[in-house]
């Protein structure tokens, strides 16, 4: 079963993307998530959308061996950082694997961080049972239909506890209450510090800064932590 036969099987031949040849004719936020996917090296291979909005990723692989898991690791993690999609379908040859991508990566670069932690099905090929089972938990019309959410079995798993807007809202939070408890620094500096930082790295993020942009600011300086590290008047000037 190739990964086509098994977008076939699980009904969701119709609203699969291909991210190397996208078809014409899709929307604008479409067109944006999948320059997004390539651009960031997300190493999946398809991506099914529910109408507009993305809800399933799909990478090929050879095997499950361990080099391979760490690449599976790897794009768990930036699925995880986007925040938009809650499961990756891994095929192999001879066996399909789940995985969480509310899943929160513990620590994405200590290497015994291990994938099966976010595992959340697995079936080899051979097992019929297995396969029927896949299809009426992971196929098109549960997570269309949102009959996924109903079977605890699986749906308990995936919490948005574990989302990465609620872990950085949580890690904000933590912030706060050490710039002010430890630092003594007034609620009213803090939010302001918080809220540029949010901006700065959203910019970052979407390439708006480049090295030359910082290295302007501070010279030697990459990044905003660059940065912020450098010296108290560079961020000041990087602030304006």
């Amino acid at each position: 079963m190739t990964i086509d036969s098994l977008t076939n099987f699980l009904d969701l031949n119709y609203g699969v993307v291909d991210i190397n040849e996208p078809p014409d004719g899709l929307s604008s936020y479409s067109q944006h998530l999948v320059k997004e996917i390539r651009e960031k090296d997300f190493g999946i291979d398809l991506v099914y959308f529910s109408g507009e909005f993305p809800s399933i990723y799909f990478k090929e692989v050879l095997d499950f061996q361990e080099t391979v898991l760490i690449d599976v690791r790897d794009t768990h993690r930036k699925i995880w950082n986007q925040g938009k999609v809650p499961f990756l379908y891994v095929n192999s040859p001879t066996e399909i694997r789940i995985y969480n991508c509310y899943y929160e990566p513990i620590n994405p670069n200590n290497d015994n961080t291990h994938i099966n932690d976010a595992l959340i099905f697995k079936t080899t090929k051979s097992s019929v049972e297995d396969l029927q089972e896949l299809k009426n938990v992971f196929g098109k019309i549960p997570i269309e239909t949102g009959q996924f959410w109903k079977n605890h079995q699986y749906a308990d798993q995936i919490t948005n506890q574990s989302r990465i807007n609620q872990v950085l809202i949580e890690n904000l939070k933590h912030t706060r209450k050490v710039l002010h408890e430890e630092c003594e620094i007034d609620y009213t500096i803090i939010h302001d510090i918080l809220l540029r930082s949010l901006f700065l790295l959203y910019l970052e993020d979407r390439g708006a800064t480049n090295e030359e942009f910082y290295h302007n600011v501070l010279p030697n300086s990459k990044s905003y932590f660059d940065v912020l590290e450098g010296n108290v008047e560079a961020t000041y000037r990087l602030f304006e």
